[in-house]
Formats: C-alpha cells, sequence, structure tokens
C-alpha cells in the first residue's frame, strides 16, 4: 500500500512539475509559471518532508524533550503518590519507609534524567556544531 501511494505521488508531482514548466500551457494573464513553480517545490518538500526539520539533532531534540515531558509527568505522580502514602502512614513504619524510599528513588530518577540531558545537550550544541555555524 505504501509502495502505490509513494509511485502515485511521485506521478503526480511529475506530472505537475511538467505541466507548470512547459510554455505550452502557461497563458499570459495567469501567475508565471516560475511562482508556480517554486510553490510545487514548497509543497513536495513539505510532503516528504511532513516534521519540517533539516537535520538529525533536530529531531533528536524534539524525541528528547517529548520523553523528559513523559518522564517528568511519571516523577510528579510518583512524588504525588508517595505523599499519600506518607500521609496516610499513620505512624507505620512500613509504609513511611516506602514512602521516603519512593522520594528517594524518584528524585534519583529526576537527576538522573537532568543529567543525561545535560550531557547529550553539551555534545550536539558544542562537540557537533560546525564552525560554520559556530557563535565563536
Amino acid at each position: 500500500m505504501s509502495k502505490i501511494f509513494l509511485m502515485a505521488m511521485l506521478t503526480v508531482v511529475a506530472f505537475c512539475q511538467f505541466a507548470l514548466v512547459s510554455n505550452a500551457w502557461a497563458e499570459e494573464t495567469g501567475p508565471s509559471t516560475d511562482a508556480m513553480h517554486s510553490q510545487l517545490i514548497k509543497i513536495t518538500q513539505r510532503s516528504l518532508n511532513p516534521l519540517g526539520y533539516s537535520s538529525p539533532q533536530q529531531v533528536i531534540g524534539v524525541v528528547i524533550r517529548i520523553l523528559l515531558a513523559f518522564v517528568g509527568s511519571i516523577a510528579m505522580i510518583l512524588y504525588v503518590w508517595a505523599g499519600i502514602t506518607l500521609m496516610t502512614a499513620a505512624g507505620a513504619a512500613e509504609k513511611i519507609k516506602k514512602a521516603i524510599d519512593i522520594f528517594i528513588w524518584t528524585s534519583l530518577g529526576v537527576i538522573v534524567m537532568l543529567g543525561s540531558y545535560v550531557i547529550v545537550n553539551f555534545i550536539f550544541s558544542g562537540i557537533l556544531q560546525s564552525p560554520a555555524t559556530s557563535q565563536y
């Protein structure tokens, strides 16, 4: 199914490009073929790159931001769960220890998550940045 769709899209793009470039079909009063051709190229580029990212670093950055949001949400839920467990412990040492363990391990997870974000951000912005795009 995917191959058929791709072939159909390529055929339509090729036909439209041929039709727009051909001087036999152009009208004097209509828009210029150069403008239509550049618009067709923009549409084709958008269809081939629907996310609009120009580098793998941008895609990885978006994926990391989504994962950080997801893990941050889980951490917040765990903090709330630990707080509820601690408040409903009613002096039971076992429940208090369980709540404190949840706090500690969630905090360590957040520290590891933020540390990994800092390391990846440093690698992408510092080491992999080309000299042509460097700010220095």
